[in-house]
């Protein structure tokens, strides 16, 4: 079992760098946007993301890929049980900050990722567990698209 928690826990840890650093980037590349409604030039009304809950999640996501980190250097079970409770706690505000940010697409895709990390960590087989995790980098992957489309 704790083969499998530390397994998890670095493919994640790595994976998570990449969503974190790729929201940051798309905030600081987009235009700065305020929560709210905005007339397009077609003169549709759409919502605009909300900037500060979006920088909330890139941090929530960053916090969550260094308790995941720290497990590497964890020196006894109980260490590495509560970095991937504070991981999978912080994975969690991420997916709440989405939605408040306005990218529902984004909150439900941290959610498939979370699913997938604790369904790796309970997987009865390294195969499953390994089909688990790319289905957590799938819906990683999936986070970002939904950051990036949402802020342009």
């Amino acid at each position: 079992m704790l083969r499998k928690i530390l397994l998890s826990n670095l493919v994640v840890a790595g994976l998570m760098f990449v969503p974190g650093s790729a929201i940051a980037l798309t905030l600081n590349t987009a235009n700065s946007s305020l929560s709210g409604l905005q007339s397009t030039n077609s003169g549709l009304l759409v919502a605009e993301v909300d900037a500060d809950a979006l920088n909330e999640a890139a941090n929530a996501m960053e916090k969550a890929a260094s308790a995941m980190t720290a497990t590497e250097s964890a020196k006894s079970v109980e260490q590495i049980q509560q970095h991937f409770a504070t991981a999978l706690s912080s994975m969690e505000e991420a997916a709440g900050l989405l939605e408040k940010a306005g990218v529902p697409d984004g909150a439900i895709a941290m959610n498939r990722a979370i699913a997938s990390v604790r369904g790796a960590v309970n997987a009865e087989s390294d195969t499953e567990a390994d089909k688990l995790m790319k289905d957590a980098e799938k819906a990683l992957s999936d986070v970002i698209t939904a950051v990036e489309k949402a802020a342009n």
